[in-house]
């Protein structure tokens, strides 16, 4: 696996992996998916991120990830889809409000559905789970 985030966090990693003695199996990389992705994964993952940023940043993370993903590649993308039709997206609307603090925010089925295609990617998959904050939306480049 490969471990892609900004230096500090990097470093703090690189120290764990170590510890763990997993170096055999794991890379951390440092830099900013805002100015590129590392090509070559066979699976990309973004895990709660494209709430903190406003579209326009979350578009510039979509598109470098999909510019260094290969034509098989999926991306999965773990994030709180906010129903705007259901009232127990209780959990959701609040963060949506911390969010908001930052320029992020919670977004619909919808939204990830042009965010997706405004960064080259389409919407192949949805999977809910019971947890309120997490459904994963697997994408892929477009043809």
């Amino acid at each position: 696996g490969l471990l892609y985030d900004r230096l500090p966090t990097i470093e703090q990693a690189k120290m764990r992996i170590a510890a763990a003695e997993l170096n055999a199996r794991c890379e951390a990389i440092g830099g900013s998916f805002l100015e590129s992705v590392p090509a070559g994964g066979d699976i990309y993952l973004l895990k709660h991120v494209l709430h903190d940023w406003d579209d326009e940043r979350a578009v510039q993370i979509l598109r470098h990830t999909a510019q260094a993903m290969s034509s098989t590649s999926p991306l999965l993308v773990i994030q709180g889809v906010l129903n705007p039709a259901n009232g127990a997206d209780r959990l959701l609307k609040l963060n949506d409000l911390v969010y908001s603090s930052t320029s992020g925010r919670v977004r619909t089925l919808s939204e990830f559905t042009e965010l997706f295609q405004l960064a080259g990617l389409r919407l192949d998959q949805v999977i809910t789970t019971r947890i309120p904050d997490i459904t994963i939306l697997v994408a892929r480049r477009q043809r």
